[in-house]
């Protein structure tokens, strides 16, 4: 996986974000520097990425841009 499309601190965020792109057959890639889980906290300094290859980066903004507009709240 080339490009990062997502850095969040909530895992559940990240993995949300992951099954929308995995409902439309892009793959894409959970990365995080927390020692495999067993240094959960660095998390917090470092966050969660989601990495998605070059080909498909533009469909996978446009995904995640509608997914995550429809869930923010209304002002």
């Amino acid at each position: 996986m080339d490009v990062c499309i997502l850095n969040t601190q909530e895992l559940m965020q990240a993995q949300l974000a992951q099954a929308k792109l995995e409902s439309h057959g892009i793959l894409s890639e959970l990365r995080t520097n927390d020692a495999s889980g067993f240094l959960p906290h660095l998390r917090f300094t470092q966050g969660i990425q989601l990495y998605v290859s070059k080909e498909n980066l533009e469909q996978s903004i446009e995904l995640l841009k509608d997914y995550f507009e429809k869930d923010s709240p209304q002002h």
